[in-house]
Protein backbone atom coordinates (compact mmCIF):
# COMPACT_ATOMS: atom_id res chain seq x y z
CA UNK A 1 0.00 0.00 0.00
CA UNK A 2 1.30 3.61 -0.90
CA UNK A 3 1.47 6.28 1.33
CA UNK A 4 -1.06 8.29 0.53
CA UNK A 5 -3.52 5.30 1.07
CA UNK A 6 -2.54 5.02 4.77
CA UNK A 7 -3.20 8.81 4.84
CA UNK A 8 -6.70 8.45 3.19
CA UNK A 9 -7.57 6.05 5.71
CA UNK A 10 -6.39 7.50 8.85
CA UNK A 11 -8.84 10.38 7.36
CA UNK A 12 -11.84 7.71 7.15
CA UNK A 13 -10.98 6.75 10.94
CA UNK A 14 -11.28 10.18 12.00
CA UNK A 15 -14.64 11.19 10.18
CA UNK A 16 -15.80 7.53 11.33
CA UNK A 17 -14.89 8.97 14.95
CA UNK A 18 -16.44 12.11 14.45
CA UNK A 19 -19.28 10.20 13.13
CA UNK A 20 -19.69 8.66 16.03
CA UNK A 21 -19.28 10.66 18.83
CA UNK A 22 -21.74 13.16 17.32
CA UNK A 23 -24.30 10.10 16.83
CA UNK A 24 -24.13 9.08 20.53
CA UNK A 25 -23.86 12.27 21.69
CA UNK A 26 -27.19 13.28 19.80
CA UNK A 27 -29.22 10.51 18.57
CA UNK A 28 -28.06 8.06 21.43
CA UNK A 29 -30.24 10.03 23.52
CA UNK A 30 -33.62 9.32 21.61
CA UNK A 31 -33.18 5.76 21.27
CA UNK A 32 -31.53 4.81 24.30
CA UNK A 33 -32.58 4.97 28.19
CA UNK A 34 -31.67 7.45 29.96
CA UNK A 35 -29.73 5.07 32.49
CA UNK A 36 -28.07 3.14 30.31
CA UNK A 37 -27.05 6.34 27.85
CA UNK A 38 -25.28 8.20 31.39
CA UNK A 39 -23.74 4.73 31.78
CA UNK A 40 -21.83 4.77 27.99
CA UNK A 41 -21.00 8.42 28.27
CA UNK A 42 -18.96 7.93 31.65
CA UNK A 43 -17.91 4.48 30.50
CA UNK A 44 -16.64 6.04 27.65
CA UNK A 45 -14.79 8.97 29.11
CA UNK A 46 -13.31 6.97 31.82
CA UNK A 47 -11.91 4.43 29.32
CA UNK A 48 -10.05 6.91 27.98
CA UNK A 49 -9.01 8.09 31.02
CA UNK A 50 -7.32 4.86 31.97
CA UNK A 51 -5.90 3.86 28.80
CA UNK A 52 -4.71 7.39 28.42
CA UNK A 53 -6.11 7.75 24.71
CA UNK A 54 -8.81 6.60 22.45
CA UNK A 55 -8.14 3.55 20.14
CA UNK A 56 -9.65 5.28 17.57
CA UNK A 57 -7.06 8.42 17.88
CA UNK A 58 -4.40 5.54 18.24
CA UNK A 59 -5.61 3.79 14.95
CA UNK A 60 -5.76 7.48 12.79
CA UNK A 61 -1.76 8.06 14.22
CA UNK A 62 -0.68 5.02 13.23
CA UNK A 63 -1.95 5.42 9.45
CA UNK A 64 -0.61 8.89 9.80
CA UNK A 65 2.67 7.70 10.42
CA UNK A 66 2.52 5.21 7.80
CA UNK A 67 1.75 7.92 5.55
CA UNK A 68 4.27 10.10 7.30
CA UNK A 69 7.32 8.50 9.68
CA UNK A 70 7.86 11.63 11.23
CA UNK A 71 4.31 12.45 12.72
CA UNK A 72 4.37 13.07 16.12
CA UNK A 73 0.61 12.51 17.87
CA UNK A 74 -0.66 13.74 20.97
CA UNK A 75 -2.52 10.90 21.90
CA UNK A 76 -5.11 12.68 24.06
CA UNK A 77 -5.69 15.98 26.23
CA UNK A 78 -5.53 12.99 28.96
CA UNK A 79 -2.06 11.91 27.83
CA UNK A 80 -0.92 15.57 26.69
CA UNK A 81 -1.70 16.82 30.56
CA UNK A 82 0.06 14.04 32.13
CA UNK A 83 3.49 14.38 29.82
CA UNK A 84 3.27 18.40 30.14
CA UNK A 85 2.50 18.84 33.78
CA UNK A 86 2.88 15.52 35.69
CA UNK A 87 0.58 13.44 37.83
CA UNK A 88 0.17 16.16 40.55
CA UNK A 89 -1.93 18.31 37.80
CA UNK A 90 -3.22 15.40 35.34
CA UNK A 91 -4.82 13.54 38.00
CA UNK A 92 -6.76 16.70 39.99
CA UNK A 93 -8.07 17.98 36.02
CA UNK A 94 -9.17 14.02 34.94
CA UNK A 95 -10.67 14.43 37.93
CA UNK A 96 -12.73 16.97 37.44
CA UNK A 97 -12.95 16.23 33.42
CA UNK A 98 -14.82 12.73 34.89
CA UNK A 99 -16.88 14.81 37.28
CA UNK A 100 -18.26 16.87 34.11
CA UNK A 101 -18.68 14.18 31.96
CA UNK A 102 -21.12 12.62 34.95
CA UNK A 103 -22.63 15.80 35.14
CA UNK A 104 -23.49 16.24 31.53
CA UNK A 105 -24.75 12.25 31.66
CA UNK A 106 -27.03 13.48 34.43
CA UNK A 107 -28.08 16.02 32.61
CA UNK A 108 -28.76 15.12 29.09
Amino acid sequence: MNARAYLWLARAVDALHLLFAVGVLLLGRLWIPMPLFSLILVVTVGSQIVTLGCPMVALSSYFRRKHNPHYLGSGSLTLWLYKKFGRWVAIPIVVVLVGVASVVAIVI
